[in-house]
């Protein structure tokens, strides 16, 4: 089954130093996440990785990185909660690099 992106903000998870949101599969809440050494590849010549960028940089890529979320998912590589971590080497499956 594919996730239905719900378009919530993206927030700085410094527990997870990650930046998440939440998906539905039919009614099922998914929560997915970007890590900071992926967001880090999608800044870059950019050195700043606040917070703050980390969360701008989520919301500047984020159809690539609801992409490699859904394609994860459909795999069923979640984390032993369930939540989708999307990591550096998940962008290569929807960048091709």
């Amino acid at each position: 089954m594919s996730l239905q992106f719900i378009g919530d903000y993206g927030i700085f998870l410094p527990g997870r130093d990650a930046v998440g949101c939440a998906a539905l599969d039919r009614n099922r809440l998914v929560r997915w996440y970007t890590t900071r050494s992926a967001l880090e590849k999608l800044g870059g010549d950019s050195k700043s990785t606040t917070s703050m960028d980390l969360v701008d940089r989520f919301e500047r890529h984020r159809r690539l990185l609801e992409k490699a979320a859904d394609i994860k998912y459909r795999k069923g590589k979640l984390e032993r909660d369930g939540s989708v971590r999307i990591e550096l080497d998940d962008l290569t499956s929807v960048t091709g690099r």
